[in-house]
């Protein structure tokens, strides 16, 4: 959708919508930033029609809020977990105990992204993951 989420907040408020009628069909309006404009270029027969395109996309503009939130709200916590990720790495553990902690908050990792985290070589991680293994 070609809208930004502050123009999706208000599209998703029934509030901002209206139906006229110019004597021979119905037009369906919205308002984004207190100025009205035609929402939909298709003229409806009746104004039940285009009420029901209304709701419909009422609904369509509240999920999309819903996945414009969720999507920050990952963005948002792989900051947060690789911010703790760095903070085990500059830590005094030893680096069996970093693996394991950088593992727990990101348990997907592969050998060279943890090598990455730590600085040091992919085989010093895989002796470290052995080690795990047989723990």
């Amino acid at each position: 959708m070609p809208y930004n989420l502050k123009e999706l907040e208000q599209l998703a408020n029934a509030n901002n919508h209206d139906i006229k009628f110019d004597g021979f069909e119905f037009h369906w309006f919205s308002r984004i930033d207190n100025k009205w404009s035609l929402h939909c270029i298709k003229p409806f027969e009746t104004h039940l029609k285009a009420l029901s395109y209304i709701r419909y996309w009422l609904v369509k503009y509240s999920q999309e809020i819903a996945n414009n939130e969720a999507m920050f709200e990952r963005i948002t916590n792989n900051v947060i977990n690789d911010v703790r990720i760095y903070d085990i790495a500059k830590s005094d553990l030893k680096t069996i105990e970093k693996v394991t902690a950088i593992l727990d908050i990101k348990p997907y990792l592969n050998q060279t992204e943890i090598s990455d985290y730590l600085g040091i070589s992919k085989m010093a991680i895989s002796k470290h993951l052995r080690k795990l293994k047989y723990a």
